[in-house]
């Protein structure tokens, strides 16, 4: 009988855990104009953040610096709450400006602000606004100026006129009440004009500076009952107010 010796070898095999070195990918760095008030550039060998972690492997990887080579302006506004209010109002916030440099607001119109100081304006009516941004640098007793234009800022009056109330129901009759056409507070906005039109589109009156003391329509003067249609113009850029107004039978 043959035996047979099975040697077994037994081979110890060693792994060895492999660490990748700390790297930054693209070591050299990119600088990126976003436009001119912003720059950013990336892979600047800041300190690493560990992001993956797989036994033995982990790769590391280095964050983005971000850093802002200009100011931040933000504005904000409010619209006026009735057309015939002046309460809109814009504000300006400019920030990240050294301690070298000036900042100073350009508006147009200029009244709001003449010395050019002002990044609040208040007590404004509906309109276009427009406003540039300045800042001035010392560099060595000697100033150097970039201005920054902004956008048109308008500010809108979407809900009207508040004062404004005007009775669609004439009964002329000469009894003193709804005798002609009324609107209250008028007298508040004397660059007003009014145009009353028939049913054809017909002209019938026209006035400015109406005031309601010699009212549509006068004493002496025969209308038909019927339905008549009218613009008013408030003045003050305030957008023209259109409706009817129905003459009752005596």
């Amino acid at each position: 009988m043959k035996y047979f010796k099975y040697i077994f070898i037994f081979c110890a095999l060693k792994f060895t855990a492999q660490t990748i070195n700390n790297e930054v990918i693209n070591t050299a760095g990119q600088t990126h104009t976003i436009n001119s008030n912003f720059i950013y550039t990336d892979n600047v060998g800041e300190p690493f953040i560990l992001t993956e972690q797989t036994g033995t492997y982990i790769l590391n990887q280095g964050f983005l610096q971000v850093y802002n080579s200009g100011p931040t302006i933000l504005i904000t506004y409010n619209n006026v709450s009735c057309a015939d209010k002046t309460d809109g109002n814009i504000s300006i916030s400019v920030s990240n400006v050294l301690s070298t440099q000036t900042v100073s607001y350009i508006w147009q119109p200029n009244n709001y602000c003449p010395s050019s100081t002002c990044n609040i304006i208040d007590s404004l009516v509906a309109g276009v606004y427009n406003v540039t941004v300045s800042i001035k640098t010392n560099i060595g007793g000697s100033f150097t100026e970039k201005l920054y234009p902004q956008i048109p800022i308008t500010i809108t009056d979407i809900n009207g006129p508040c004062k404004v109330k005007i009775y669609n129901t004439i009964t002329s009759n000469g009894d003193g009440i709804n005798d002609f056409f009324t609107i209250d507070n008028i007298e508040e906005f004397p660059d007003n004009e009014i145009t009353i039109f028939n049913r054809w589109g017909k002209q019938l009156y026209n006035r400015k500076n109406y005031d309601n003391k010699n009212g549509w329509p006068t004493a002496n003067e025969k209308i038909t009952p019927s339905t008549y249609f009218y613009i008013l113009n408030l003045g003050k850029g305030i957008n023209p107010i259109k409706g009817w107004v129905e003459i009752l039978k005596n």
